[in-house]
């Protein structure tokens, strides 16, 4: 992941509560995205990202990474949500979305 943004391109935010590796259309549009826009990703992070992005794709993840059936206590749920919540308000407006 680069720090740097292409300053000619505006930035554009996608989020995700989930892997958008997982998710092919998601995948795909992210992509197709970068084409035109720097791209700002926000995800669960639910598994290992295992994509090299290109230099104006900047990935976020968020919450800790849980084995397959493993299940956490209600309010952990919730508080994972917040998290996510608070970190799209955060690159939002770090990243200058808009």
């Amino acid at each position: 992941m680069k720090e740097r943004l292409n300053s000619n391109k505006n930035n554009i935010l996608v989020t995700f509560f989930s892997n958008p590796e997982y998710i092919t259309p998601i995948f795909n549009m992210i992509n197709l995205l970068s084409d035109k826009y720097n791209v700002v990703v926000v995800h669960r992070n639910v598994a290992p990202l295992n994509y090299k992005y290109e230099n104006n794709i900047k990935v976020y993840s968020t919450g800790k990474v849980l084995g397959l059936g493993e299940t956490k206590h209600k309010i952990y749920n919730l508080m994972d949500f917040v998290e996510f919540i608070f970190k799209i308000r955060k690159e939002f407006k770090k990243d200058k979305i808009g």
